[in-house]
């Protein structure tokens, strides 16, 4: 009963922690309309969004991706995770009332996931950080090893020819990144860079479904954070130099936007900064977002605006920055200060579902948890199972 007791307050607490930080959001848009400092249809399109309680869906888990289709149509989350004392892919539809968690593969997986949608089928593709892609038919799973000394790091389709392309890393002596892509028959692989990227890639397409990447690495001493895309500004090797400030970098989100701008959201952990990056036709414009990063970044574009959505940890929260014209919004959307102060969070990603509604997932440890906009995951039919969360 005392246990009960406790946990009601802590939820108590949490909520009205959220409820002032989204007051004060909407306090601050109405204080600038007054003011005359911001357009009054901004203040008018945007408003704060409202989420429900953090959830846990999954424990023993070492790395998630969660990923929505190019209709917001199918959500799901892929997963590595210890089951009967075997290291193991699965796959859970979050759309699907009875939220059943798959098991893939218990073979050779290891480090990280990416999922991703074919555009032409809807249907979930999965690749695992040690040598093997899957993809689902609407009956059953299939595998193939694009490489065997190659290391899957994020997974996208080319909306062109709907075929999977993977932002790949070396192995042994070979390490630079690499672009693999299978035709229907065989894979393919091409050489990009000879800059060895760290774990954390992002790969997307652009409307000329030209590969653009995101990546960190350790390059002449210290390490930069970079862009690729091969016909890119005025780089002869495709690359574009983000950041080359004296920290480390990881956490690397990549959006593109409706005029084929890049938007890289990452996080500087020596000084503990989350930052933002836009190309503005001739730089890279760099801003900090937050001073208490302790995580990795989730960065969306809004469907209808292009307006940038960013979630990151910060001080034992999730925290969602919106930016608002030339203004950064951010509202407390998760609190588990309730945590052991050595617990942080990492594997965090974001996707729209349902028309713009956010659902984010990430790790406290081995254990993942859900944060999901009111109504994003709400269905026609009324039977919706919320027990696979409790």
């Amino acid at each position: 009963m005392l246990e009960k007791i406790i946990n009601s307050v802590t939820s108590a607490r949490k909520k009205l922690k959220r409820d002032i930080s989204t007051l004060a959001f909407s306090a601050g848009l109405a204080f600038n309309v007054l003011m005359g400092t911001m357009e009054t249809t901004q203040a008018q399109d945007y408003v704060p969004r409202e989420f429900e309680e953090p959830v846990l869906i999954e424990k023993n888990v070492s790395a998630i991706s969660l990923a929505s289709d190019l209709n917001e149509n199918k959500l799901g989350i892929a997963y590595i995770f210890d089951y009967t004392m075997e290291t193991s892919l699965g796959y859970t539809d979050l759309l699907n009332p009875e939220y059943n968690l798959k098991i893939i593969s218990t073979n050779n997986v290891a480090g990280l996931c990416s999922l991703a949608f074919n555009p032409q089928t809807s249907q979930p593709a999965i690749i695992n950080g040690w040598d093997s892609f899957y993809s689902f038919d609407g009956a059953s799973w299939h595998s193939s090893i694009p490489s065997t000394y190659l290391s899957p790091r994020s997974l996208a389709f080319n909306p062109q020819n709907n075929q999977p392309y993977i932002a790949a890393t070396g192995g042994g002596e070979v390490l630079d990144l690499f672009l693999m892509n299978y035709d229907g028959a065989n894979w393919n692989i091409e050489r990009l860079t000879t800059i060895d990227p760290t774990l954390d890639v992002s790969l997307k397409f652009n409307s000329k479904s030209e590969p653009c990447i995101s990546f960190a690495a350790h390059r002449w001493e210290r390490y930069q954070n970079y862009y690729y895309n091969r016909n890119s500004f005025l780089s002869s090797d495709g690359l574009s130099i983000v950041d080359t400030s004296d920290a480390i970098f990881f956490g690397n989100s990549l959006a593109i936007d409706k005029k084929d701008i890049p938007h890289i959201s990452y996080t500087d952990s020596t000084n503990k900064l989350i930052k933002y990056s836009q190309w503005d036709g001739n730089k890279w414009q760099t801003e900090v977002i937050d001073t208490s990063a302790n995580g990795g970044t989730g960065l969306l574009l809004e469907s209808q605006t292009d307006m940038p959505i960013l979630a990151y940890p910060s001080n034992y929260e999730i925290k969602l920055a919106t930016k608002v014209g030339n203004e950064w919004k951010k509202q407390i959307i998760g609190d588990y200060s309730d945590e052991l102060p050595d617990s942080t969070i990492y594997n965090l990603s974001i996707a729209m579902i349902n028309t713009n509604k956010l659902v984010c997932v990430y790790n406290i440890g081995s254990r993942v948890y859900l944060i999901a906009e009111k109504r994003a995951l709400e269905r026609k039919s009324s039977t919706r199972n919320w027990q696979m969360y409790e």
